[in-house]
């Protein structure tokens, strides 16, 4: 079937590009929470990094106790989460 008419509306949030080699992307050095901490803007406090940092976590499904460990140490779909937060 052929579209005679109409449009298409996508109201969602801009599509991203996640590539599959997420840790590449990542710096293999630095905890989870200093590379999903240095990329929020400007927390005025360091606990208030930490509070963003940890809800920037859950909101893709990892657990906050992750910002203590270092990136090389996660799963390949635990990159892919940092990647995105």
């Amino acid at each position: 079937m052929t579209p005679e008419s109409g449009t298409i509306d996508y109201l969602g949030p801009r599509p991203q590009v996640v590539f599959q080699d997420a840790g590449a992307s990542l710096t293999p050095w630095m905890t989870v929470g200093e590379i999903v901490g240095e990329r929020l803007l400007k927390p005025t406090t360091r606990a208030e990094r930490r509070e963003r940092v940890a809800l920037t976590l859950r909101q893709v499904g990892l657990p906050p106790d992750v910002a203590a460990v270092k990136a090389s140490s996660l799963s390949g779909g635990q990159r892919q989460r940092v990647a995105m937060a």
